[in-house]
Formats: structure tokens, sequence, C-alpha cells
């Protein structure tokens, strides 16, 4: 960066000695800093009677000028005296009436100078009489008969706006010049309008760590004016010859409403300048008092996805856990944390945050007690296997909502040990629910996952028994009991986001598995939002699916998250296929086949009522797996995983149409593509 501002220097100087700044403005300047700096001593030290004396000495000022334009050859000391008193009475009183000197000079806006405005106007009535009494009167008044006293009524209003005027400007002025000093990190803000206005404002005027150097702009009938004082310089397309050429340090983007494929065509504009990019935090939470607009923000990969996020019924969410027992399984994790923490804003009595992990139950625990509210925080260190310890949480803390988060869920691991995907997957959900309907729980959630549709996975097969648990038993008891299934979660603990962002950061090449893979992503947010908002619904083993729009390519998504890091896709950071892992699939469903013939569609989810085994013969092949995993016979395992689930294929049966596949797709063509295509729904 150092070298562009250099190298913008030199292109400044290259005709020849800069021309010797104006010496008036340069006075104007050193006045209004001095006003600026009387002005917050005085704040300092509250003495506002310097303001008072100092505007009573422009006010004079003001007068007398205006006296000496109107009176020409026939101005003297003594009318000039007597004026200025009268002025000085007349003002003063309209001055006092409407409190002027509580006006920040370094601050002043429209609203203050619509205030001096008003002054003035108010006052001239009173000139008026002054003025015209000596016609009806003469020789018992101060001032003499005036050839035309009607001229002073515009002149002296005029040079009190202007002297009055002229000093907060030159403060305002002179405190700017200060503020963008040394130090301050220049900035190129993407956005002409009202935001950008607003912005500008805030980072030169209240803030004291950005100063900004001037705007882009899509618009070409705004290129070449000035906003706030600073010039319009161009648009997208000129970015990084205009990045450069003004030494900006950071691009910000004022448009708080793009949509993903718009923000993606700016980051693919804004490339080719190399500079870090921020954008504003959205103008609700800004109206509603939960961001400032210049907290400044990197661009993250919710804000590309291809739909808007998905705000769920907190009304009805906060009715059915307010003064409640809520227990969250796999509390520690990224999901259950989140979770956890939205539970207790919602008004819970008590939540149990369950895990297996010290470390982690440990810190959102601590996190939750950070919180002000009165929800007790209870951890829990347990496993959802461990049967006796689950039923002496239940005996102990009588929860009455269960949201079941804790769930082995790394594909290829599993593939190596399918024993412990069985054991944790399936037995811990049995044991879970078969607590709750004991304890007569009142609602129950099962985190789920869509590589549990037509799964070809240990851990797919694992939550699809799992779902038919849940749906087995909400037949039976009088529990609300149902199931949601997630696409890959942003920002969770596993997912692919954190070691692309990882291998990014230490220029290290992003692996993909393969070219065309393709995967359904959400938020944290809205994952939590849709347990909580399926919670609410009195359901029957019903299963909920987000609709999370277009799946996108990973290649998309790699590519994306270079963009964000200001580096170029195969240039800075290049992009490696490796094949795909065990279990994994090319593409991930939201239903199966006989689910699409009864999927029910939401305003923001589907719900999928689904086929329902009988209980007694799902309770047998449980017990069957469960013998398998203590055996650890995997073959067993995946024979009873098929049975169970006859749309389950094994990832060995598809493995060598998958290895054809991925060869032709890995053609180098296909891996330099700049920016591949997002595929349509």
């Amino acid at each position: 960066m150092a070298e562009k501002t250099a190298s913008f220097n030199q292109t400044s100087n290259s005709h020849g000695t800069r021309p010797a700044p104006c010496r008036g403005r340069e006075f104007g300047v050193r006045v209004g800093a001095a006003l600026a700096a009387l002005e917050r001593r005085i704040d300092v030290e509250d003495r506002d009677y310097v303001k008072i004396a100092v505007d009573i000495v422009l006010i004079a000022l003001a007068a007398a000028w205006s006296w000496a334009v109107v009176m020409g050859r026939e101005v003297s000391l003594v009318n000039t005296g007597y004026f200025v008193a009268i002025a000085l009475v007349v003002r003063l009183a309209v001055y006092g009436y409407l409190h002027i000197w509580k006006y920040s000079w370094r601050q002043v806006a429209a609203p203050d100078i619509l205030q001096l405005s008003a002054s003035a106007v108010l006052a001239m009535p009173l000139f008026a009489i002054a003025l015209y009494l000596p016609y009806f009167y003469p020789g018992r008044f101060l001032l003499p008969e005036l050839g035309r006293p009607s001229i002073l009524l515009l002149t002296e209003p005029a040079f009190y706006m202007l002297f009055l005027c002229a000093a907060r400007l030159a403060a305002r002025v002179g405190e700017a010049t200060q503020a963008a000093g040394a130090g301050r990190i220049p900035v190129l803000v993407v956005g002409a309008g009202s935001t950008g206005a607003a912005l500008g404002y805030l980072l030169e005027e209240v803030g004291d760590e950005y100063t900004v150097v001037g705007y882009l702009d899509e618009d070409p009938h705004k290129v070449g004016r000035r906003l706030r004082g600073k010039p319009v310089l161009g648009g997208l397309n000129q970015a990084a010859a205009l990045a450069q050429s003004s030494g900006a340090e950071i691009i910000v983007i004022a448009q708080d409403t793009l949509g993903p494929d718009h923000l993606r065509q700016m980051l693919l504009a804004l490339e080719a300048t190399g500079l870090p990019l921020r954008t504003v935090p959205p103008m609700s939470d800004v109206i509603t008092h939960q961001a400032r607009l210049d907290d400044l923000r990197e661009i993250n990969m919710e804000d590309l996805l291809p739909r808007n996020e998905v705000r769920l019924d907190c009304e009805g969410i906060s009715e059915y856990l307010a003064g409640k027992t809520v227990m969250v399984t796999g509390g520690g994790g990224s999901i259950g944390r989140q979770l956890c923490r939205r539970v207790v804003e919602c008004g819970a009595a008590r939540v149990v945050v369950l895990g297996r992990g010290e470390n982690s139950v440990f810190e959102a625990v601590q996190e939750l007690n950070e919180l002000d509210s009165a929800c007790e925080i209870v951890p829990v260190i347990c496993c959802v296997r461990d049967r006796t310890s689950l039923q002496r949480v239940f005996e102990q803390f009588s929860p009455q909502v269960v949201f079941h988060a804790a769930a082995h869920k790394h594909v290829p691991l599993m593939e190596l040990y399918p024993a412990e995907a069985i054991k944790n997957n399936v037995g811990g959900t049995l044991n879970l629910v078969q607590l709750c309907v004991r304890y007569r729980v009142e609602r129950f959630v099962l985190v789920s996952t869509d590589k549990a549709v037509n799964p070809v996975s240990i851990m797919g097969a694992s939550k699809r028994v799992a779902e038919e648990i849940v749906r087995a038993y909400a037949q039976e008891s009088t529990s609300s009991m149902v199931s949601v299934r997630f696409g890959n979660v942003l920002g969770s603990r596993g997912s692919v986001v954190p070691t692309m962002t990882r291998q990014i950061r230490n220029r290290r090449p992003v692996t993909i598995t393969h070219p065309d893979m393709l995967r359904y992503f959400m938020t944290i947010p809205e994952a939590v939002q849709l347990i909580l908002e399926a919670g609410a619904s009195r359901s029957r083993g019903e299963t909920y699916v987000l609709k999370m729009g277009h799946p996108v390519k990973i290649l998309d998504l790699a590519c994306d998250l270079i963009r964000l890091a200001g580096l170029t896709p195969h240039v800075d950071v290049p992009i490696q296929f490796v094949g795909c892992r065990p279990g994994e699939k090319l593409k991930e469903e939201l239903f199966t086949g006989p689910e699409n013939d009864w999927v029910e569609a939401g305003e923001h989810f589907y719900v999928v009522p689904g086929r329902r085994l009988g209980l007694d013969y799902l309770l047998h092949k449980v017990r069957q797996l469960a013998r398998a995993a203590d055996d650890n016979d995997r073959e067993r395992i995946t024979d009873l995983l098929q049975e169970v689930i006859p749309d389950y294929k094994p990832a060995e049966a598809v493995g060598k149409a998958r290895q054809r596949s991925f060869a032709r797709a890995s053609k180098p063509s296909v891996a330099l593509a700049p920016h591949p295509q997002r595929l349509a729904e």
C-alpha cells in the first residue's frame, strides 16, 4: 500500500512543483482551528459566556458594517455607536430567547443554520420600529432620519448571518481538517447515495479511524459531482485505477440492500483492486440501535447465499419456551451453543447444557452467564450413549423441552468407524426419545441432516434411522416430536468454510474434492431458528426442511472466499481437486422419492410426513444394529442399515462411477474456470 501511495504522489508531482497553497484559505483554516479549539475548551470547562462574548463581538461588527455600507458619507462614530447599541439590544433579546449559544460550532448543520436564520428574521420588526420612528417623531430619537431605511432591514440581517455563520463554518472546517490528519486510513466508498453520504459523515466527523478519499458509483450522472466535499470519482469498471490514484487502503460498500448476485458481481469488479473489502451493517440493525452505520464489517459467506436470510416466528417460539426447563444435547457445539443462547433470550427458566466435552460445555456456560438474564444455566457432562447417566439427568432436572443436537457428523470419519456412528447417532437418539416418553417431555426436536436423504454414507444412514425412531415414537406418545433436516451450516465446527479460510490465510492451495460438488448452505442463526420453529409446532413425527434456495457449487464457494480475502482465485491462491472422500455425494437432496409425493410447502420450510415403520420392527432392527456395533462388524452394520433404509446405497456401490466422473470433470479447462456458474435449482 505504501508503494501505491508513493506512486500516487509521484504522479501528482510529475508535472512540476505543486503550487503554493492559497494564503487566504490557509489563514481561514487556522482561524477555524482556533475557534474549534476554543469551543472544545469551553465545553470542557463549561464556560458558555465566552461563546456569548464572541457572538456579541460578531453581532456588533455586523451592525457597524451594515450601517457604514448604507450611510456612506453620513456615517460618524456617534451614529454608528447608537445603531450598534440598538442592534445589540434587539439581537441579544432574540439570541437569548432562542438559546443560540447552545448550538455547537464544530458540528454545525442545516438545523443550526435555520435557527440562525430564524433569529435574523425575528429581529426585523424591532429594527423596523427603531428605523421608522424618527420619521414620525423627528429629533426625539437617537437615529437620524434616513433616506433609505428599508435597506438596513436587509443589510443588517445579511451581515449578521454572514458573520455568525462564517465563524461556525470556519470552526467546522478547522475541526474536519485537523481530524483528517495523519494516522487515518484512506477509504474509498462504493455508493454515493444517502447511505454513502451518512457513512462519510460518520467516518470523517464522528469516528477517528478513517478518512474518505472519494466515492464510486454505477450511476453515470453522479460521476464528477461531490458528496459532502468528497468527489464521486467514477464507476466500478474504473475501480482498480481509481483505488491506486486515490491512495485508498480499504474499500467500503455502502449499500446494505444488495442481493447476493449483485454483490458477487461487485466483488468481481473490485477484485482487481487487491484491497480488503468492508460493508455496512443492515439498516434494520442501525434503526433498532443494534449497530452503528460506521461499524464496518467484513463481507462474509452469509451475504452471498443464493437467497435472503430467513427470519421466522419469534413470538410463537417465546410462548412455548418461557418459564420452561430446556435441555440441549451437544450444547457445547457451534449450533448447540447458539441454540442455548436463543433459548435463554426467549425467557426459559432453566437451560441444561449437556455435552461430553468438558471444555466446550464450560465455554458455552461462560458465554451464557454473561447474558443479562435470570435464567438458570446448568452444565452437565454426560454422553447420550450412557442411558443410566441420562436418566439421572431427567430425574434431577425434569426437562420439559429437549433439543437433541449431539451427533457424530463427520462423514469420512464415520466411514472409518461405523460402529461409533451407530452407538452415538442411533443409540443416543433412542435413549433420549425413550426417556422423553417415559418422563412425559412436552416437546422433542431431533437435529438431522440432508445427508439422511438417499444416503450413501454411514453417517447419513444412521441419522435417517434416528429420524425413523422419532417418527415411530411420536405416534405412540403424547409428546410433540419432530426432526429437522439441515444443509451445511456455515461457520459450524467441521464445516468446509473454516478449512478453506485457513488454507487461504496461509496461502496454501484450496482443496476441493470434485469440481461438480454441490451443497445446500444455511447460517447458524437460520439453523437455530428452524429448530426452535419446529419445536413450536404440535407435530407427530414430521420432518422440517428449510427452504435453502439453490444448491451452491463448492468450487464457487472457494472462489468467493478467495475474493473476500482480497485475492484472485487460481492466481494468488491455487485450487486443487483431490477426489471424493468415502461416503460423499456429489449433490445432496432434500427429500426421498416417496417423500416428494407427500411434502407440504410452508412459507419458509417444507414439512415432510414420511413413511412410518412399525415400532416393534424398528426396535428389533436397532437392537441388531447395537449388537453389530458392539462387535464392530462393519459388513453386518451395512446390511442392517440397508434393511431399515432401502434407499441406502453404501459408498462402495457408487465409487467407480464417481471416479470416472471425477476424471472427466477435473481437466484443466474446468479446474481453471475463473468463476463457474451457479446451478439453478
